[in-house]
């Protein structure tokens, strides 16, 4: 978007010249921002709006696709080339991981800075979980895909206000709308297939996949009474509190303070066995927290406050007097959540990754799942074994694409071709026309062919 640049000026001083007054001044410019200055929706509140709303809502404010957002603004100021080319080449791997421009780490961070830089708006790092990175480990933190409520969707779109997608809703331990009593939905209602957060033809309440509205008022997924419904009403309170947290309480928020809450807890139940089996949570799993190896995640610490009438932000900043066991149970839809722990067949394991080797179309992300393990935990037992497994699946990434850019150069080669027989010039459009959508004369070495071919037939 071209703007005309501004100025300000500053008067020096006035003179008088033939009878009329003459003023001297300095002309300063303006900094002009690339970007609409648009204002995020409950900035400050537990119902504030996820930073990957907020960047689907700017470049909804600017007539763009996410992916021009992405390719043509965010990437220049990030200065990431990896971003720069998946804009002009294609790929995806970028929007796989995406939802994490919602969460604690790097991606977040400048993310929200780059937007900052673009729109001059402050504070957009409230609109990821930046600032509590010190304590909240990232571990079962986010969804990746989309959830949400089709009845607040519907509603915010019959009430002429600004749709938008609020941080809550990406949070994995909230499975429930308490305002409308039903679940959050995770699957388009018309395709069935899962949406990613961020996406280049993403737009807020549609389905990226088929273009469906994804709102509805007629509900199906009405939740269970009883204790689940006790637990979501807490999960819920008890983030959006936390979302809502001031600058100046976020400053108090400690992992010490868990320790000790935690120790407390141990101490009530008499024994560190104790406490892990009424909780559900292994007993190493509890040492190491204990030796501040690891970090509980949400969920542990929630079902900890649940089991204490505890407030979260009270534990996190050991605001509270003393511990007590209130007995309450935690459940699901499915019945009591309870902590199970895998039997590590290390042989059986062993042949396992040896067989997926021979399968080079694997990434070793697919592996772990297939296994049911995390890569981390295979990498410590097998790290020759995944690395080899890694490697390969490479060196097949890179034979894959060799293979399709040659088949795809022959069908640009022979769609220019075509053209020019039948009289038209082959321009970049008239070529892509007739070619299969995949094929874009973006990528470079499709486009080298296209004008390699037009420079023989002297055009």
């Amino acid at each position: 978007m071209t703007r005309k640049k501004q100025f300000k000026y500053n008067i020096l001083n006035k003179c008088l010249y033939n009878g009329y007054h003459v003023l001297c001044f300095e002309v300063i410019p303006i900094n002009q921002t690339t970007l609409y200055n648009l204002e995020p929706i409950d900035l400050g509140k537990g119902s504030v709006e996820s930073l990957s709303s907020y960047s689907l809502r700017l470049a909804e404010a600017h007539s763009l696709t996410a992916g021009k957002l992405v390719g043509r603004k965010v990437a220049v100021v990030l200065n990431k080339a990896y971003l720069i080319k998946s804009e002009k080449e294609g790929g995806s791997r970028f929007y796989e991981v995406a939802y994490e421009i919602n969460g604690l780490g790097s991606l977040a961070k400048n993310w929200a800075q780059a937007l900052v830089v673009l729109t001059g708006r402050k504070r957009l790092e409230e609109l990821t979980l930046i600032r509590f990175n010190e304590w909240l480990p990232d571990r079962g933190l986010l969804r990746s895909h989309l959830a949400w409520c089709p009845a607040c969707l519907e509603e915010w779109k019959e009430g002429n206000k600004e749709v938008y997608e609020p941080l809550l809703w990406n949070f994995k331990v909230v499975t429930n709308c308490m305002i409308h009593q039903t679940q959050l939905e995770t699957e388009c209602p018309n395709c069935l297939k899962t949406i990613q957060i961020l996406s280049r033809k993403r737009r807020i309440g549609y389905c990226s996949r088929c273009g469906a509205w994804l709102g509805r008022l007629e509900l199906h997924k009405e939740i269970t009474s009883g204790e689940h419904l006790k637990w979501q009403l807490f999960v819920i309170q008890n983030v959006q509190e936390l979302l809502a947290t001031s600058s100046r309480i976020i400053v108090e928020l400690s992992n010490a303070h868990i320790t000790a809450a935690i120790k407390d807890m141990v101490n009530c139940f008499g024994s560190k066995r104790a406490f892990s089996k009424e909780m559900g949570i292994p007993e190493t799993t509890v040492r190491a927290w204990l030796d501040g190896k690891h970090r509980p995640s949400l969920e542990s610490l929630l079902k900890i406050c649940y089991s204490s009438d505890l407030r979260l932000v009270d534990l996190v900043s050991g605001k509270y007097e003393g511990v007590k066991y209130s007995s309450r149970i935690i459940s699901s839809d499915k019945g009591q959540i309870r902590a199970t722990r895998r039997h590590f067949e290390s042989q059986h394991i062993l042949n396992m990754l040896l067989g997926y080797l021979n399968n080079k179309s694997l990434s070793m992300r697919e592996v772990a799942r297939r296994l049911g393990f995390d890569q981390r935990v295979l990498y410590n037992h097998f790290p020759d074994v995944c690395k080899a497994i890694a490697h390969e699946h490479r060196l097949w990434i890179q034979k894959m694409r060799k293979i399709r850019i040659d088949a795809s150069c022959k069908l640009v080669r022979e769609a220019t071709i075509s053209l020019l027989d039948q009289g038209i010039y082959p321009s970049r459009r008239k070529v892509e026309s007739i070619l299969p959508s995949a094929i874009s004369l973006r990528e470079k070495m499709l486009q080298k062919t296209w004008k390699e071919t037009l420079f023989e037939f002297h055009y």
